[in-house]
């Protein structure tokens, strides 16, 4: 072999090592890319089957959406005509009002009148009205005061919205929260894959830092948001600040004390035997005659597992009007404006200062 043919052969030697070199960094690039590193004290059960939780919440939601013609089936005739009316149409333009329908006996109320929350649901029954106001008051009273003695929890937490007219597909997240200060944990487990979010009363300004997920959060450095400001509520209906199971408790108290003052403008009602999360449940259910400022939405659907009282499921749907293409025919699927539920809830396992700190090595908001 000549010298020429000697050059010649380790330069091709040279390209081809230059090219596989390359092609390995190819590689390691796309893998790097795509996969969410399993951080260090990583606990699978945190955050469990994505698929499963989905499968459950969109056939829970599926269940309550015709959750009218369920209770019709089981109780139709016990029921006064004009709910039988609304059962029907599965809609209440033309009900009459709800004060002129026979009241359930007032010994239900008695019944649950106790401050033993155990005692009160061993007793709970179906029923309507301004009954079925007050029990769920004095049960979602127990429930916030049973969360009094629960410093913080975990959860996934599936959230549903209706953004700029359209339904958004269910966000499944990783959920920790603390009461005292509060403080929030958020991990999106699909969808933007990867987002973390964290907020702690009192610190940061006042704002919660978001690292964003998928490929986008390998460059980009986490980001310093207003809770209340437009970048933070682009692509949801409340801000972080009222997030949890003790805001949803309390907002449900001011509804359910604005129904009692509206009780000719609506019908509500109580079913027993509902199992969510594997956890034994009842729904309260209410529908609102005609759209009033102190009514936000025209139906809401509130679901409270009975072992502490507190509700881990509730689904809001708008009035028409609110809704670009609202559907006679499906009015609770096409007017569906929130939707969201806990599941795998967990009060045992104390969370520490690390779970609520930004410098956590098992986050990724400090690069």
């Amino acid at each position: 072999m000549t010298c020429s043919q000697c050059q010649k052969a380790k330069s091709s030697f040279k390209r081809h090592n230059l090219l596989a070199g390359m092609f390995a960094l190819s590689g390691i690039a796309v893998l790097y890319l795509n996969f969410d590193p399993i951080p260090r004290g990583y606990d699978p059960s945190a955050a469990q089957l994505d698929e499963v939780d989905l499968a459950e919440f969109r056939s829970f939601t599926n269940v309550s959406s015709g959750f009218m013609k369920r209770v019709q089936a089981e109780e139709f005739n016990e029921r006064p005509a004009e709910i039988q009316t609304a059962m029907i149409a599965d809609a209440v333009p033309d009900i009459k009002k709800a004060n002129d329908a026979p009241q359930a006996s007032a010994s239900i109320v008695d019944e649950v009148d106790s401050n033993e929350t155990g005692t009160a649901l061993s007793r709970l029954k179906s029923c309507d009205g301004e009954d079925a106001i007050k029990i769920t008051t004095s049960i979602l009273e127990d429930g916030l005061e049973n969360l009094q003695g629960i410093p913080d929890y975990s959860a996934t937490f599936i959230k549903q919205e209706r953004i700029a007219g359209s339904i958004i597909e269910p966000s499944l997240i990783n959920l920790k929260i603390r009461h005292e200060p509060f403080s929030v944990y958020m991990k999106w487990l699909n969808g933007d894959k990867g987002r973390e979010l964290l907020y702690v009363d009192g610190e940061n300004q006042g704002d919660m830092v978001v690292r964003v997920g998928g490929v986008r959060g390998r460059f980009l450095p986490a980001l310093n948001l207003n809770p209340h400001g437009d970048l933070a509520m682009k692509e949801s209906r409340h801000p972080i600040t009222e997030i949890g199971i003790k805001n949803l408790i309390k907002k449900a108290l001011e509804f359910r004390e604005n129904d009692l003052q509206n009780l000719e403008n609506l019908n509500c009602w109580i079913v027993d035997g509902v199992t969510f999360d594997k956890r034994e449940c009842f729904e309260f259910i209410v529908e609102y005659i005609e759209h009033r400022p102190v009514h936000e939405y025209r139906k809401s659907i509130i679901t409270i597992e009975k072992e502490l009282g507190i509700p881990v499921a509730v689904k809001n749907f708008a009035w028409q009007e609110q809704v670009d293409t609202p559907d006679e025919t499906n009015l609770d699927a096409s007017t569906l404006i929130e939707n969201y539920a806990y599941t795998n809830i967990s009060y045992s396992r104390r969370l520490a200062d690390a779970d609520f700190d930004k410098n956590n090595r098992n986050y990724r908001f400090i690069k």
